[in-house]
């Protein structure tokens, strides 16, 4: 699966609300283990480091993962509006 490769789920709500969610699925195996981390490779030969807590139980090397990332907008906005406000206060304290 190349990187650019996006899904699109759509769920619908009661009272006919859509809501699409953009997300891309990376598959990647399991090369090793180093202290609380599993080092995985992934198709194109990119190397993830990922805790072993966030891993299914009993996976060992050689087993075959599929990691999902998608953007949690709201999140960003939140975050987008927190530094926005941060540089705000700063700025209007140096014009004192």
């Amino acid at each position: 699966m190349d990187y650019n490769d996006y899904f699109l789920l759509s769920v619908i709500y009661p009272k006919n609300i859509v809501i699409v969610i953009k997300f891309m699925e990376i598959d990647a195996t399991i090369d090793r283990f180093e202290g609380d981390n599993a080092i995985l490779i992934t198709n194109d030969k990119k190397t993830i480091t990922c805790p072993i807590n966030l891993l299914p139980n009993n996976i060992k090397e050689g087993s075959v993962v599929v990691l999902t990332i998608s953007e949690k907008k709201q999140a960003t906005k939140n975050k987008t509006e927190q530094a926005k406000a941060i540089l705000n206060e700063i700025l209007d304290i140096n014009k004192n």
